[in-house]
């Protein structure tokens, strides 16, 4: 969860708690590093190390998105707890100025790691064969569904009609440019119809030189805290992903969770979460074309968009149950294996 950043420690676990988000058996430790990059961050490592032996923790998991050093470090360091680790993105999205970096880190998270998790399945060859990981050390786990995201909500939040939802970190290979081409053609169909985009990043000023119709969009620049971003999913009628390249979406299954169809591209593992025509809409990348068709399609449509949305809510449901005996099976497998080394 992204929570407020001005919150101490206590005040951060004291709101878990009482969302409901983490159950109360369940201990919180929270820990700040300086800088992302700041070499005084090993300290903070070596304190989360030796907190874990303190603990007696049984397994490790670690959920490593783009060039985070030091939870590979983190891997490395703990020898004797076994480390199962989720390779969020696994191979440097398209645009991002840190391909090597991405693969840097991702090398010594494997080296440190008992199993390496994928969420893609067309993601195991691929990865498999960047980082010569063999075929008993990677697992195909799909993404876990953020379960706990709509306990952020704070009071009842009702649907905003023709609202459009572009959420996350907006960078070039989040596709925003496209949904922003694609508005003056919704509007011509869908007069009333309204962009959100909530989110931080670079790409955002330059695509803000793109639009045409400053009415036409709502826009909150920054790092979104839970209970708003919360609230921005259920004001959405719908949420758009217009990336141009990808491994798995948060984003996406967040939708899903709030009951909200999606319209993806058809890159990266995206389509195998998206149900054609059930929970959601497929179109081709970079297609200002077909985006704008597939958003007016749902926008006029009420009773598909929202039995969409209604078949999302409770795809996302199954698919959570079936993905705690799944990682439980991994954990297991995990120790076993760190065992009989």
């Amino acid at each position: 969860a992204c929570l407020e950043l001005n919150k101490t420690p206590a005040g951060y676990r004291s709101n878990l708690y009482d969302t409901g988000v983490i159950p109360l058996s369940c201990q919180v430790n929270i820990y700040r590093y300086p800088r992302m990059r700041d070499p005084r961050s090993i300290k903070v490592v070596i304190k989360i190390c030796q907190q874990m032996y303190r603990d007696q923790v049984d397994i490790v998991h670690i959920l490593a998105g783009p060039a985070e050093p030091w939870l590979a470090v983190l891997a490395c360091l703990i020898r004797s707890i076994p480390v199962v680790t989720t390779l969020i993105v696994p191979v440097a999205n398209v645009g991002d100025p840190l391909s090597i970096w991405v693969e840097l880190i991702n090398r010594l998270l494997i080296s440190g790691s008992n199993l390496v998790i994928v969420n893609g399945q067309n993601q195991i060859i691929p990865v498999q064969s960047q980082y010569k990981i063999p075929d008993h050390r990677i697992v195909h786990i799909p993404l876990g569904a953020r379960t706990s995201s709509a306990k952020w909500i704070s009071g009842e939040v009702q649907e905003q009609p023709q609202t459009i939802l572009f959420f996350g970190r907006l960078a070039f290979h989040k596709g925003l440019e496209f949904l922003i081409r694609a508005q003056p053609l919704i509007a011509q169909q869908v007069p009333e119809a309204r962009i959100l985009i909530a989110g931080f990043g670079d790409e955002l000023a330059r695509c803000r030189t793109m639009i045409s119709d400053e009415s036409a969009f709502e826009i909150h620049e920054g790092v979104v805290a839970s209970e708003l971003m919360a609230n921005f999913f259920a004001r959405a009628s719908l949420v758009v992903l217009p990336y141009i390249s990808a491994s798995t979406s948060g984003v996406l299954l967040t939708a899903y969770e709030f009951g909200k169809p999606v319209i993806a591209t058809n890159v990266g593992s995206l389509p195998e979460y998206v149900v054609e025509g059930f929970t959601g809409l497929l179109i081709p990348a970079a297609e200002v074309n077909q985006l704008a068709d597939a958003i007016i399609r749902l926008l006029l449509d009420e009773p598909l968009r929202h039995q969409m949305g209604r078949n999302a809510k409770h795809w996302v449901k199954e698919e959570a149950n079936k993905n705690t005996q799944r990682m439980l099976s991994v954990y297991q497998e995990a120790i076993s294996n760190h065992k009989s080394k």
